[in-house]
């Protein structure tokens, strides 16, 4: 139902009109940057643009938190919540960028590599063309590469997804 994604916003504002005396049309002008938590007062602004502070109790402050609290949750840009199963999938695709470029980088370095080892062996034996890079062997590699980083990155992506989606897109 729509009230269950908008009880806790709801709850705020009237706990907030009713503990405050504050008018709708102030109410709604209202943002986040206005509420002094420390002070319990809030910024609003009267008819006539006269901006004033009112002061609210402990369950105003208890209602307004929690709506903090809710305000936090992540949501896509299409306005979902983010499950646990998004933060997970965010982390998965990051390991396996970083897999691809890692192998990319790998096969980069010994296709220079090739270059100098094939010179060196050719001058010391007259072989030529001993050192190669098949290019299956190459996408091999990077496949390899994907793998491992993804396997080294499942245990942080599990650990991501239990804590709060806030904390963990901004710390692993």
């Amino acid at each position: 139902m729509f009230h269950d994604r908008t009880k806790v916003r709801d709850l705020a504002l009237l706990t907030l009109m009713l503990g405050t005396g504050i008018r709708v049309s102030e109410c709604v002008g209202l943002d986040l940057e206005d509420v002094d938590m420390r002070n319990n007062g809030i910024k609003i602004h009267r008819k006539g643009g006269a901006e004033v502070v009112v002061y609210f109790g402990e369950e105003v402050r208890e209602a307004l938190l929690a709506y903090m609290v809710e305000r936090q949750k992540i949501t896509a840009e299409d306005g979902r919540s983010v499950s646990r199963r998004d933060i997970s999938r965010v982390f998965n695709a990051e390991t396996l960028t970083i897999g691809f470029a890692a192998g990319a980088i790998g096969i980069g370095i010994t296709l220079l590599l090739i270059l100098p080892l094939n010179a060196i062996i050719h001058h010391l034996s007259g072989l030529s063309g001993v050192a190669a890079l098949p290019a299956g062997a190459a996408v091999i590699l990077v496949a390899i590469s994907m793998l491992l980083t993804f396997l080294a990155g499942l245990i942080p992506s599990r650990i991501a997804a239990k804590k709060d989606p806030v904390i963990a897109l901004r710390s692993e």
